[in-house]
C-alpha cells in the first residue's frame, strides 16, 4: 500500500445549510462489519451486513465482498454493473445530496483496446436496483490515441431521454501511476453532488475526483451541469449506489477496492456553485482522516 498523508479534516457544514453527514462508513468490524473478502460466500457479501439486506443491498449479492479486518469493500472484476445500494432513504424535502467513496485500483500497464469504466457512483430511486432510474459519474479509463488519461463521464435516465456528458480529462500521473511501470493508484476520492431547484426541470449536478494520497489534496477532474429528471425522480425517495461498472477485463484493472463511503444532505438555502469544490474537499479531507484513524 503505498503511504498516507494526514490532511486536516474540514467541518462541512461551512460549506452547505443545515448540513447532515450520514452513513460515514468504514467497514470494520467496530462498525458491526463482518467477512474476510470472499467472493460467493454469503456471510462476506456487502448484502449480508446487518442481517441481510438491512444496511445494503446488491442487485446481485455477491458482487461486493466485504473485508471487515482490513475495512474494504472489493469488488467482483468478473461481474459487470453490479450495484450496492445504501438502504437509507433520502427524501424530497432534501435540496443536496451527496455520495461519496474513497477507493484504489490497479491497473495493466498495457493500453486497453476500447474504454471503459473503471468504478461508478451516484443515487437511484428505488431499494435493489430493479428498474431504477438513476444518475451516476462514472470514472472512464480511456484508450487508443488517449491511453494514459482518464476522465469523469455522467450518465442519466430520470428524464425524458437519457443523456451524458463528460467533464474534463485528467492524465494518469495524478491518479497516482507516477510511471509506465506503476501500476497501483493512490487513494481516490469520488463525489457526486446533487441540488435540487424549484421542479423537476430545475437539478445541477457536480462531481469530482480528488487524490487523498497528496499533502493538499489535489482535485484531479471536476464539473458541473443542469439538468432535469422526472417528475416521479423528483418525488421519490433516492438511495446512494455504488456501481462496479464495467469488466476489468475490459478496463485491465484488478484489485478495485472501496475503502470508505459517505452520504452528506443538506436543507434549507441552497449553496452557491463556488461551494461545490469546497464539499467535495471537505469530504476528501474526511477520508483521509478516517483513513489514518482506521490505520
Amino acid at each position: 500500500m503505498k503511504t498516507r498523508l494526514l490532511i486536516a479534516a474540514a467541518i462541512i457544514s461551512s460549506a452547505t445549510s443545515s448540513s447532515l453527514m450520514a452513513g460515514l462508513i468504514d467497514f470494520t468490524t467496530a462498525e458491526g462489519y463482518f467477512g474476510t473478502g470472499q467472493f460467493g460466500v454469503w456471510g462476506d457479501s456487502l448484502q449480508a451486513q446487518g442481517g441481510g439486506g438491512a444496511i445494503w443491498k446488491e442487485n446481485t449479492w455477491g458482487s461486493f465482498a466485504v473485508d471487515a479486518g482490513n475495512g474494504l469493500v472489493v469488488m467482483d472484476g468478473a461481474s459487470t454493473y453490479r450495484k450496492g445500494i445504501y438502504q437509507t432513504p433520502y427524501n424530497n424535502t432534501i435540496t443536496s445530496y451527496t455520495t461519496s467513496i474513497s477507493f484504489q485500483f490497479d491497473r495493466d500497464t498495457t493500453a486497453p483496446t476500447n474504454s471503459g469504466f473503471v468504478v461508478a457512483l451516484g443515487f437511484g430511486d428505488t431499494t435493489d436496483g430493479s428498474g431504477s432510474t438513476r444518475v451516476d459519474i462514472q470514472l472512464e479509463r480511456m484508450n487508443g490515441g488517449n491511453s494514459g488519461f482518464y476522465r469523469l463521464k455522467f450518465w442519466e435516465n430520470s428524464g425524458a431521454s437519457s443523456i451524458s456528458n463528460t467533464f474534463g480529462w485528467s492524465n494518469e500521473t495524478l491518479l497516482g501511476f507516477s510511471d509506465a511501470s506503476d501500476t497501483t493508484s493512490d487513494m481516490l476520492s469520488l463525489s457526486i453532488t446533487l441540488e435540487r431547484g424549484a421542479d423537476e426541470n430545475d437539478w445541477t449536478l457536480s462531481a469530482g475526483l480528488v487524490n487523498l494520497d497528496n499533502a493538499s489534496g489535489v482535485n484531479v477532474s471536476s464539473g458541473s451541469l443542469a439538468m432535469e429528471t422526472s417528475l416521479d425522480f423528483f418525488n421519490s425517495d433516492l438511495y446512494a449506489v455504488i456501481n462496479s461498472a464495467d469488466l476489468e477485463s475490459k478496463t485491465l484493472t484488478s484489485n478495485r477496492i472501496i475503502d470508505t463511503f459517505s452520504v452528506t444532505t443538506a436543507g434549507g438555502a441552497v449553496p452557491e456553485p463556488g461551494t461545490y469544490a469546497m464539499v467535495v474537499g471537505a469530504l476528501a479531507m474526511a477520508f483521509v482522516f478516517r483513513r489514518r484513524m482506521k490505520r
